[in-house]
Order: C-alpha cells, then sequence, then structure tokens
C-alpha cells in the first residue's frame, strides 16, 4: 500500500496492483498554506504532512 499526497491536498491510502489502481480511503489537508508539494514521511506509525508553514502528524499504527 502508498501514500499518495495529491497538489490538490488529498492524502490517499491506495492499494497499487497490476490491475487496477484501489484508493482504500483518503482526507483533505486543511492547514497550512501554499502548494502542496512535501513527500509525507511515515515513521514508527505516525504519517508525517508538511503544507507550507505547517505539519500535520496523524496516528496510521494502532
Amino acid at each position: 500500500m502508498l501514500y499518495c499526497y495529491a497538489e490538490k491536498g488529498d492524502v490517499a491510502l491506495v492499494n497499487v496492483n497490476p490491475e487496477k489502481f484501489d484508493i482504500v480511503g483518503k482526507f483533505p489537508v486543511t492547514l497550512g498554506t501554499d502548494q502542496h508539494w512535501a513527500h509525507p514521511v511515515a515513521h514508527k506509525g505516525v504519517l508525517y504532512v508538511r503544507h507550507g508553514n505547517t505539519l500535520m502528524a496523524y496516528k496510521i499504527k494502532s
């Protein structure tokens, strides 16, 4: 599975296989400024997403 961060501000969890691109879930990044160009980082069960001058942390491991 991959975390994808789109230019328009959506983060999606995607299940990828040769037949199709399945979006399992997604959410918008609403805080921050400027373009959505930073790469998300996953570390120790937390997904970090930077948008301009804002850094958000999302718990991705239960």
